[in-house]
């Protein structure tokens, strides 16, 4: 699948094998002229379309790219909800790992965050 950006939107070529998952995509629409789907250009959609193998063309990577930068630096947390149990320094990773697990398994009453 090939992505190209135009007009804030980002027109998705020979998509036929991601059908399914293009439709799940909010603000899609499929173009009878150029017979492509297209999607609004936003953070979720770049990751997604990075997710799925989609090549970018022109200025469209260069987005991706800071799409992914702003979405690590925005969600990754800078603390452990509780003292890791080990003793060297944690990567933010695996923080972020951590604190996952810890609110899907609701081991500590910090991690429900339902």
């Amino acid at each position: 699948m090939l992505a190209e950006h135009k007009e804030n939107r980002i027109f998705l070529y020979d998509s036929y094998i991601h059908k399914e998952t293009i439709k799940e995509i909010p603000g899609r629409i499929w173009d009878p002229d150029s017979k492509t789907w297209t999607i609004p250009c936003t953070l979720d959609n770049l990751i997604t379309l990075q997710l799925i193998g989609c090549k970018m063309t022109g200025d469209l990577m260069e987005l991706a790219k800071e799409a992914h930068r702003q979405h690590r630096t925005q969600d990754a947390p800078k603390t452990p909800f509780e003292p890791m149990p080990i003793k060297a320094r944690p990567y933010a990773h695996q923080i972020e790992g951590y604190n996952l697990a810890c609110m899907a398994l609701r081991i500590f009453a910090g991690g429900d965050t339902a």
